[in-house]
This record gives C-alpha cells, sequence and structure tokens, in this order.
C-alpha cells in the first residue's frame, strides 16, 4: 500500500511513461496491482516465518496470510472464506514458498482484500 507522500510520485511516473502525460486505464491496473500491500511489511512477516530467511513451509505461509489478512488489511472473513481465498492464491505452490512467491502471494491477497472491502463483501 502507498502512503499519501508516495501516492503522488508513483502518478507521476505512470504519467511520465505516457505521451500525453495522463494516466490510462492500464496504468492505473499497473499501480493498483504493484501496490496492494507494503512490502516491507510483507519482507519483515516472511523473516519471522522463516528459520532459514529463504524458504517457508505451505503451512507457516497459510498462517502468516491469515496474519496479513486480519492485521495489515483488517479482514475479519468466516474461516471459510479465508480458506477459500487461501486455495486460489496458493494455487500454485509447493511444500515450500521462496521469498518471491511469498510476495507474489502477499499481493494476490491484498487486491482480493481491498476489492471485496470496495464491494462491501
Amino acid at each position: 500500500a502507498l502512503s499519501a507522500e508516495d501516492l503522488d510520485t508513483e502518478l507521476l511516473k505512470v504519467a511520465s511513461a505516457s505521451e500525453t502525460f495522463t494516466i490510462d486505464v492500464e496504468g492505473f491496473l499497473s499501480l493498483l496491482r504493484n501496490h496492494a500491500i507494503n512490502e516491507n511489511d510483507a519482507l519483515q512477516q516472511f523473516i519471522s516465518l522463516s528459520t532459514d530467511g529463504v524458504e517457508i513451509t505451505s503451512e507457516d505461509c497459510r498462517s502468516g496470510l491469515l496474519n496479513l489478512l486480519q492485521h495489515r488489511l483488517q479482514t475479519n472473513w468466516p474461516e471459510q472464506t479465508n480458506e477459500r481465498v487461501f486455495d486460489v492464491v496458493m494455487r500454485d505452490a509447493h511444500l515450500t514458498i521462496g521469498m518471491e512467491q511469498w510476495i507474489t502471494f502477499c499481493k494476490q491477497m491484498g487486491r482480493i482484500a481491498r476489492f471485496a472491502r470496495h464491494l462491501q463483501l
């Protein structure tokens, strides 16, 4: 997620990529996609879950994603909803999850949570 100070900078970056200095739908969606969560928070959580700093188990990944949902994204979904969302987000997961895949999962979870909040689900 972007702070209010960083939002202006990111909007300028997206607009400056256009010849007309505008933000098109693709640029706006890219901005939303890339800043669904605070990556520093996700990295810190990964490090706290990992025993070696390189990977985590899929079980630890699920519990970490739950923590992200409840504490950072402030959701309070029923357990069944959480499990279904985890299944979707982690559909390509193996027994262990690397840091890059963890960040991808966190971003997807952030987008889902924010979209659900927008739809008032």
